[in-house]
């Protein structure tokens, strides 16, 4: 399994709604080379013809989920990282200070989440 295909499969199984799952795709078209995106929400809602307040819900309930990292803001917009380590092969050791110690926005995995990806690993006979 390729690491795209392993982090679709992860995020199939997340509790993603179509409309969330439709965001995160406008976001991920909008990544720089570091995976951060910076984008009003206003932005987003006015390309996907959306209400700012779905736009906040959705990108919120992506980042309890670990799918989306937040980042600094500048002004009044804040900057988003997509997880990079949604298709790592061995979860349980993605802490911050092993991989990025200068990176504020890189969190550990939930417990939950790090489950959820050992299982996938497992299917695709990785682990």
């Amino acid at each position: 399994m390729t690491d795209l295909s392993k982090i679709f499969a992860w995020l199939s199984v997340q509790n993603l709604t179509g409309e969330e799952l439709k965001i995160l795709l406008n976001l991920m078209g909008r990544l720089n080379y570091d995976n951060y995106v910076k984008i009003s929400q206003i932005e987003i809602a006015g390309a996907m013809n959306l209400h700012k307040t779905r736009i906040s819900k959705a990108i919120n309930h992506m980042v309890r989920l670990h799918i989306l990292l937040e980042g600094t803001k500048e002004g009044t917009v804040k900057k988003y990282r997509l997880n990079p380590y949604m298709a790592d092969d061995n979860p349980a050791v993605l802490h911050k200070s092993d991989h990025e110690p200068d990176d504020p926005s890189i969190m550990p995995l939930t417990h939950e989440t790090q489950s959820m990806l050992q299982r996938i690993n497992k299917r695709s006979g990785k682990l």
